[in-house]
């Protein structure tokens, strides 16, 4: 958790623009932008009764996402993050707030191309976070390194097939060790493995289609290296999609046992 902590402004396409929470689909924002939708609602079920959403996320007309936020158990929010962009769409700024109080701060420095070259997240407790990216002659981010004003900082290496897919991705770090992701694809690009190696753990994903080739189950084997005690879990995910292509169901099992499920709502412009 606390890699991605580092890690996760390297999952914006500042280019394109940043930023959609990853729905399994690899043109999602594509997909919001196409389907002009201005407000998705997640409800997260425990059982069937449950009927408050969990999640809430805003977009704009182009498919950036303005605001995402979690809802808490009384119906408040528990925290909310907004973006905000230049006259160009490009991010430039990120704020993380809980109980109305600033927790988190990211400044972003993009080119004239809008690739982000530089960016810096302030946090609450007066620490800072500080990166830097390099691309390819394609415009791809193929390294970075992200500091802190700790003296640790995080190595990043990432690689593509023929493609322009990511199938590897590398983030070594003094404090965390070295956490790698591997991905591969069928011949359409649909994603059909994934592994996650670090010092914690493994995690491994097979995804599995229907005929229609859209909606897909999932089975992750996790072990665990430091634990005595459940060293080996198996869950099973089952995601099923509106015929557009948008998120809307995610069933979750847990040693086949079905612990939670997801639905996703629209609200469009």
């Amino acid at each position: 958790m606390k890699f991605f902590v580092l890690i996760i402004p390297l999952f914006f396409s500042f280019k394109n623009a940043p930023a959609q929470l990853p729905d399994g689909l690899p043109n999602t924002k594509e997909l919001i932008k196409q389907n002009r939708v201005l407000i998705k609602y997640v409800y997260s079920f425990k059982s069937k009764l449950d009927s408050v959403p969990t999640n809430i996320h805003t977009y704009d007309t182009l498919g950036n996402i303005l605001s995402s936020k979690t809802v808490s158990a009384n119906g408040g929010y528990s925290w909310v993050d907004t973006f905000i962009y230049d006259n160009n769409h490009y991010l430039v700024k990120h704020i993380g707030s809980s109980d109305s109080k600033i927790k988190t701060l990211g400044i972003y420095t993009t080119d004239a191309n809008g690739k982000l070259i530089r960016y810096q997240i302030h946090n609450d407790d007066s620490s800072t976070i500080n990166g830097i990216s390099d691309y390819d002659e394609n415009g791809r981010v193929i390294s970075s390194v992200i500091y802190d004003d700790k003296g640790d900082s995080t190595k990043t290496n990432t690689f593509y097939n023929g493609s322009g897919l990511v199938t590897k991705f590398i983030a070594s770090t003094k404090l965390y060790g070295t956490s790698i992701h591997t991905t591969d694809y069928d011949l359409s690009g649909k994603i059909i493995y994934r592994s996650i190696i670090d010092p914690e753990s493994e995690i491994f994903t097979k995804y599995k289609y229907e005929p229609d080739g859209i909606n897909y189950e999932t089975i992750t084997t996790v072990i665990y290296k430091n634990k005595k005690e459940n060293k080996k879990m198996v869950n099973k995910g089952k995601r099923s999609y509106y015929s557009n292509g948008l998120a809307f169901e995610f069933f979750h099992f847990s040693n086949s046992n079905q612990v939670s499920w997801e639905r996703a709502y629209y609200t469009y412009y």
